[in-house]
């Protein structure tokens, strides 16, 4: 037997505007996107292959879902025209369907079923639906030439307070009921790989914390919390009844009760009202005075220059006797205005090139720029491109992103420009700078490739 899943566009329901940009498939529900629970299903019920007929097909979903190995299940992602009825679908796809049955799911719907005992023998065919009807949210049996709903468990997903049940249901379901992902389960708390929170924070059950999740100061959880991968919360927050997506950065001093955090909006799933989380109005304190701009741009000159008597020998001496390879690569300014610098070609491989990117030689001609005002020494991610509505925007010769080892998305960026936006002093930026510095001294030659890969560094191959 076989399946065909077809998912609209989120355009068509009221999703659209608090999760507006992502892909329908990928739709998280407590940390698993609303396909996976699809395809998991199918492969519980022994269904022998999937098409999948996205109406926004999307590049991120065809890569998350490959050819379906992880599932055992073989499965074929395409795009397709919006099929409203029984005889529209079978006609399209006659070469998938041929002579066999076919599970069908339509719309936006949870299966909420017990994964752990379904099985086709108990999915109960309705009434036959008449072929040139528009087929509703919901499982279909399509067969050769009739159409029947079939009678299952189901959640809708067609507002923001559907979607927050849905995501309460599954978080407060039965152990293994519904398979929700999780590196580490203990008294109803899940918990995913590298959770970073310190003594002073406080989880309740039942709580969901996807990977690379980091908690500050005080930080409480006081029940029914899902986090999502990548995802910061800042110090003396309180979540309860709270879902935040992926890559979301959560200000500091806030308390959330029954809302839905996606990325740069909170969404009041009760009646839909979706606020968007300027970068100026995540309730940081005002730093507009004309001095504390002066008095930073001293700082911030003063370590510019010091870092330049300090690498100038080392640069001078690399360009002697290393041939290097820039090329021109934009980024803008404090200012907004658009500027060019240097992009140096870098193999991890060869020890010079390694010698350079310890040295922080590659940063070398960003430093000017400090003096100029352009730059900020220690501020955000230069390679990323902002958004509109980040009106403080203050890209740096380092930012927090820098940090890390390994390959880091735009949005993983936006969420470290974000935490170091509303905690950024004296003290961070000084403390940022040292470790950035400590990290490359020591950086070996494969933490080095992966920092090049995203970083304002191109790679020859080995």
């Amino acid at each position: 037997m076989k399946a065909m899943i077809c998912i609209s566009s989120l355009s068509g329901t009221a999703l659209n505007e608090g999760f507006h940009g992502m892909p329908a498939a990928l739709l998280p529900i407590a940390n698993k996107p609303l396909i996976e629970y699809y395809i998991e299903l199918c492969s519980c019920l022994g269904i022998g292959e999937v098409l999948i007929l996205d109406r926004d097909y999307s590049d991120e979903a065809a890569a998350f879902l490959g050819d379906g190995s992880r599932w055992t299940v073989p499965v074929s992602y395409r795009g397709s025209r919006p099929l409203t009825s029984f005889l529209a679908l079978r006609q399209r796809q006659a070469a998938f369907i041929g002579d066999d049955d076919v599970l069908c799911f339509s719309g936006f719907f949870f299966p909420a079923c017990d994964y752990r005992v379904v099985s086709l023998d108990k999915l109960t065919a309705g009434a036959p639906q008449d072929a040139e009807a528009a087929l509703g949210p919901g499982l279909y049996w399509l067969r050769q030439k009739q159409c029947h709903a079939i009678a299952l468990a189901s959640l809708p997903l067609q507002t923001c307070l559907d979607y927050f049940n849905c995501n309460m249901t599954v978080l407060n379901a039965e152990d293994g009921f519904f398979p929700v992902p999780g590196y580490h389960v203990e008294a109803g708390i899940y918990t995913g790989m590298n959770v970073v929170f310190p003594p002073s924070c406080t989880i309740a059950s039942p709580a969901l914390i996807g990977n690379h999740v980091r908690l500050v100061d005080e930080v409480s959880l006081e029940g029914e919390v899902i986090l999502g991968d990548h995802v910061m919360v800042d110090r003396q927050t309180s979540l309860r009844r709270t879902v935040v997506i992926d890559n979301t950065y959560v200000g500091g001093d806030l308390e959330l009760q029954e809302k839905i955090v996606c990325r740069d909006r909170i969404i009041d799933p009760k009646d839909g009202t979706v606020l968007r989380l300027d970068d100026d109005s995540l309730l940081m304190e005002v730093r507009s005075f004309q001095w504390q701009r002066i008095l930073g741009w001293m700082l911030d000159a003063l370590l510019a220059l010091l870092l330049l008597i300090w690498l100038t020998p080392w640069f001078v001496l690399f360009r002697l006797l290393v041939r290097l390879k820039p090329k021109p690569h934009d980024f803008q300014s404090v200012c907004g205005h658009l500027h060019q610098y240097p992009q140096y070609q870098l193999n991890p491989w060869k020890r010079s090139h390694l010698y350079f990117y310890k040295l922080l030689l590659d940063k070398y001609l960003l430093l000017p720029y400090v003096f100029r005002g352009d730059l900020v020494l220690v501020g955000e991610s230069i390679t990323r491109c902002p958004d509109a509505t980040e009106l403080s925007y203050r890209p740096g010769v380092f930012c927090n992103s820098d940090l890390h080892q390994g390959l880091v998305s735009p949005l993983q960026q936006k969420l470290d420009d974000r935490y170091f936006r509303h905690n950024r002093s004296v003290r961070q930026k000084i403390r940022c700078l040292g470790k950035i510095m400590i990290n490359r001294l020591f950086a070996s030659t494969q933490a080095f490739y992966r920092q090049a890969e995203w970083s304002g560094i191109s790679t020859d191959s080995r």
